[in-house]
């Protein structure tokens, strides 16, 4: 069986405290993501963003502190109970995507095995 999903890089369910601007409305919120790629990010807000919203985003890893600035493209939109997921594609200038994944692939096999020792 094949796939519908169109997606070049694997996903990575985890929660990462994110600090965004909309530039087109120049408003900050603060949210975390659902999931991460390399070239993408899945987010939980309490408010609806169109597609081809232009984001400044702030990553921040939770075992560092260490802020990681992205900028990224509103894909979709989609409601959840009170709640939007939205899917974020990721501009490719700036840090190497796969760096990133690696890094929050790394904090997430730590933080695991912090809660089973």
């Amino acid at each position: 069986m094949f796939s519908n999903d169109r997606r070049l890089f694997p996903r990575f369910k985890i929660a990462l405290p994110l600090k965004c601007v909309d530039l087109n409305l120049n408003n900050e919120f603060k949210t975390h993501t659902y999931d991460i790629s390399a070239d993408g990010l899945g987010i939980v807000i309490n408010q609806h963003l169109s597609a081809g919203t232009i984001l400044q985003i702030c990553i921040i890893m939770p075992d560092t502190y260490e802020e990681i600035l992205r900028k990224g493209r509103v894909i979709w939109s989609k409601r959840i109970d009170s709640d939007y997921r939205i899917g974020i594609k990721l501009e490719s200038p700036g840090l190497n995507a796969t760096s990133l994944v690696l890094r929050t692939v790394d904090y997430r096999i730590k933080s695991c095995l912090k809660q089973t020792s």
